[in-house]
């Protein structure tokens, strides 16, 4: 039984150049242009929603992966040249971070009808940057901040903190 201990790593690590390389090996199915720059990507059941720039939320088809079909959009607002940065799903909603030359902001989408995405709640909180989801809590970063919302009604978030020390960031 040691001999095997040590001959299976022995293996893997002899193998792992050919796995690594494999892995590589990327084949284009498929490719859209959206007239805009992908900054986010998130992917719920057959539906793809993306983050693309100044050309705000678009929402893709995705259920033939060969064919991804654009099915649903919704600017932000091109007068305060706001521009979609991140974005993340969690059910029947498409939760949104933005930045704009006034700061930014989170916004957030019903898409219980993917084609079209309906806007139920926009704050400015002057910040920006990643954004996730965990259970009813929905997290932003960008900077020492932390923003927590309490997302148990989608349509109306509720701030639950907007610090944590960034100390306390890395170090958890």
């Amino acid at each position: 039984m040691k001999t095997l201990r040590l001959f299976a790593p022995a293996l893997l690590a002899w193998s792992a150049p050919l796995l690594a390389s494999a892995q590589l090996n990327f084949v284009d199915i498929a490719h859209t242009n959206n007239g805009s720059t992908a900054q986010a990507l998130a992917i719920s059941g057959n539906y793809a929603y993306l983050a693309a720039g100044t050309n705000g939320l678009l929402v893709y088809d995705i259920s033939h992966p060969t064919n991804p079909v654009n099915i649903g959009h919704f600017v932000t607002n091109f007068d305060l040249e706001i521009s979609t940065y991140a974005v993340v799903v969690s059910g029947n909603y498409v939760y949104e971070t933005t930045m704009s030359p006034e700061g930014g902001g989170l916004y957030v989408f019903d898409v219980s009808n993917p084609a079209a995405p309906a806007n139920i709640f926009h704050t400015n909180l002057n910040i920006f940057g990643g954004i996730a989801v965990s259970g009813t809590n929905l997290y932003l970063g960008g900077d020492s901040r932390l923003p927590d919302f309490g997302i148990s009604n989608p349509a109306a978030p509720t701030l639950i903190t907007n610090e944590i020390e960034a100390t306390a960031v890395r170090k958890a």
